[in-house]
């Protein structure tokens, strides 16, 4: 399909005088004690931040108790409250810096629909009883023949339930997910329905030498769509997090698809003519992993992962290493890229449990921010080291890319389940018009897209007041592939820096699409004086 175009862009504006400096690189610590229970009461100076071995100074310092900060950066060392220490303060306002935006992300790959539906329930059950509503957002999508978005964030507890109960009741086939199309808003793409099929053609099983190849096309498989959800996040504010509900990515080491060693060498003396890299092999799947965790820590994303499937029992094949070595299980890769991004597996055989003690883990944490020496884009390790305390064990991402924001958000435009949120920082209004039939096919959408500009920051511009803005236009075709992202630049002018509370600020553009053919259109803006960003989505072409 022709490349979609853009059409009456404007112009790009003078160069404002100011810019406000945001970039501090901040760093989420959970510590727990050996039972896995949050230690509380640390202060600043319990803690050292390494990047690339060199000791950072930290300027930020929050404790977040139950997913509210419990103290402030004020002074050298900045405690976290306690009971220990007195009557506790009232409970201080919501914070965005630190509100969970939780994606809820589920394999249908590797989970069994009974698996699956059993967890969802649990799912359910955790928002009657724990979530009160407003206390964090929650977003759905699913991995099956392709990655989709089923519910954007959103707070709303009655939204929440509506759409479990509905993948619940809808089965498998989006063919037959009557509960689900009845459910869904107009802006959910029919298409995205798709992704709660199980993806079964590749291969039903790797648990033998013949498939080590389709595994690892399969691994590559899951790898895009776990690096897409993490871009998805980008330019989302608060704590991020994916909550992966998952058996097995297809990411753990070669060894665990054979049932000894011996058995490789056999199949390749048998089988001269097909021959197996498991080296070149086990090096891509290496790899996949550390670009799962590069690209999550990028986006400051944490993985939280949920095994449905439960437990196995000792000596079961999938429980082990065929081939005898310790330490070694199916959750291997799993584990490894939860520790690096700073959250969590959450093994077991009650899912109910596992969603509460992810709850508490993900609420209570501590927030560290530096100004790093550099800014060139690259990616930087990290460690995290507590004075003292020997006992506590220390999650946080392994490292992270000083990405420009713009650059972040572009990143976020171009994933197909972008993450908007009901509470953008910008409200967005976005309207499309009716469509204009053209030459070859194709029909031309007017859109326009507005936001109050009361909610921009304006700065000194000569005689005037201006607030400079990016404008980016992304489209996806009904498969959720980006076709294109357009960025353009310009500002309002006003009379001074509180300019009408009730003016609004527009932009006027339209898209070309094949007759047909229904897409996607995602407007975003972003005020580049202070990183505000605020985003709208709607769908064009037939219903």
């Amino acid at each position: 399909m022709r490349a979609l175009a853009l059409i009456a862009a404007i112009a790009a504006a003078q160069t404002l005088t100011q810019k406000i400096d945001v970039a501090v690189v901040n760093v989420d610590v959970v510590v727990t004690a050996k039972d896995g229970t949050p230690v509380r009461g640390l202060t600043r100076d319990d803690f050292q931040v390494f990047e690339g071995g060199v000791m950072q100074p930290i300027t930020n310092f929050y404790a977040v108790e139950s997913g509210a900060p419990a103290s402030s950066p004020a002074g050298p060392a900045a405690p976290a409250l306690s009971a220990a220490e007195g009557s506790s303060p009232p409970p201080p306002p919501p914070d965005e810096r630190f509100r969970r935006e939780v994606l809820v992300l589920i394999d249908n790959n590797h989970v069994s629909k009974y698996r699956r539906d059993a967890a969802l329930e649990r799912l359910e059950t955790f928002i009657s009883d724990r979530f009160r509503g407003g206390d964090y957002d929650w977003s759905i999508a699913a991995v099956g023949p392709r990655l989709g978005m089923i519910m954007p964030l959103t707070s709303d507890k009655q939204r929440i339930h509506d759409t479990l109960a509905a993948i619940r009741a809808g089965g498998a086939r989006a063919d037959r997910d009557t509960a689900i199309a009845d459910l869904r808003p107009t802006d959910i793409q029919a298409a995205n329905l798709a992704a709660m099929n199980h993806d079964r053609g590749p291969a039903t099983d790797f648990g033998h030498a013949a498939d080590d190849r389709e595994r690892s096309i399969r691994a590559k498989f899951a790898t895009e769509a776990l690096v897409e959800a993490a871009r998805a996040f980008g330019a989302t504010g608060g704590k991020k997090i994916i909550l992966l509900f998952t058996d097995n990515s297809d990411l753990n080491d070669l060894e665990l698809s054979y049932a000894t060693h011996a058995a490789v060498v056999q199949r390749d003396l048998l089988s001269p003519r097909m021959p197996q890299d498991l080296p070149g092999t086990a090096r891509d799947i290496n790899q996949l992993r550390d670009r799962v965790i590069a690209e999550a820590n990028a986006s400051n994303v944490s993985l939280y992962i949920i095994d449905p499937e439960g437990l196995r029992a000792p000596g079961d094949i999938a429980s082990s290493n065929p081939s005898g070595t310790q330490g070694m299980t199916r959750h291997n890769a799993v584990v490894w890229m939860a520790d690096q991004t700073g959250g969590r597996l959450l093994a077991g055989n009650d899912v109910g449990a596992s969603i509460a003690q992810f709850d508490t883990s993900s609420s209570n944490f501590y927030s560290l921010g530096f100004r790093p020496a550099h800014d060139d884009g690259k990616y930087h390790k990290l460690v995290v080291k507590l004075r003292g305390h020997g006992d506590y064990k220390v999650q946080h991402r392994a490292g992270y890319s000083n990405i420009p924001p713009d650059l972040q958000l572009e990143r976020t435009l171009k994933s197909p389940i972008t993450i908007s949120t009901d509470n953008a920082t910008l409200p967005v209004t976005l309207m499309t018009e009716a469509a204009q039939p053209q030459k070859r096919g194709e029909v031309l959408v007017p859109f326009q897209a507005k936001i109050a500009v009361s909610k921009l920051q304006f700065l000194p511009d000569g005689e005037k007041w201006s607030a400079r803005i990016d404008i980016y236009v992304s489209v996806f075709d009904e498969n959720g592939k980006n076709i294109t992202l357009n960025r353009v630049t310009t500002s309002a002018t006003a009379d001074s820096a509180n300019p009408n509370p009730n003016g609004t600020f527009t932009y006027r553009n339209g898209i070309l699409i094949r007759r047909g053919q229904q897409h996607r259109l995602v407007v975003a803006f972003r005020d580049q004086s202070t990183d505000a960003v605020g985003m709208a989505e709607s769908m064009v072409g037939p219903e």
